[in-house]
């Protein structure tokens, strides 16, 4: 990764073939800071500083913020992972869907169906979750009856699943960014 690019992970890279996802989740170290207000400044740069290479490259989107997140909604994706990995701050991003949590099971089923069709098992990984455990979450959407048809599968790819009070992210693998 000397030069600068995004390498992404072979789960990354099927994310390409899902017509599914919707935009591009960042992350970035809040960590550091040791003020809300420090958080907040960086965070307005970081917002400044994605708001402007999209617009630079002519990609159309909307950026949601998220406790330690941001949600760029955008059809481009690719073109958006390009902008991103030059992004000063930006610790993390992928390719994933973002839906409310009253949508979250028919997500996890479309996604499903998808690397399927592509020959792809689905493990579900609920990460982060404060409002659901992962056994909740299993017995909530019934992810039993997905797991009756994994013997049919050679190769798996893990779907995490995170939820954000009232918001949720599916996505397979972060991406490594350098910026």
């Amino acid at each position: 990764m000397g030069n600068g690019q995004i390498t992404p992970s072979q789960d990354a890279l099927k994310l390409e073939l899902v017509g599914l996802w919707n935009g591009v989740l960042i992350e970035w170290d809040g960590g550091l800071f040791t003020t809300n207000h420090l958080l907040e400044n960086h965070l307005s740069e970081l917002i400044y500083n994605v708001e402007y290479g999209l617009n630079e490259a002519s990609i159309e989107a909307k950026i949601v913020k998220d406790y330690f997140k941001l949600f760029i909604e955008t059809t481009e994706i690719e073109k958006t992972l390009s902008v991103i990995q030059r992004v000063f701050g930006v610790a993390r991003a992928t390719p994933c869907m973002h839906t409310k949590l009253s949508k979250i099971y028919d997500a996890i089923l479309s996604v499903s169906e998808e690397f399927m069709k592509q020959g792809l098992f689905p493990i579900i990984k609920f990460t982060d979750s404060k409002s659901l455990s992962v056994k909740e979450a299993t017995q909530v959407f019934n992810l039993e009856d997905l797991s009756q048809s994994r013997d049919k599968f050679t190769n798996s790819v893990y779907v995490n699943v995170e939820v954000v009070e009232d918001s949720c992210y599916l996505y397979t693998s972060h991406l490594a960014v350098a910026g």
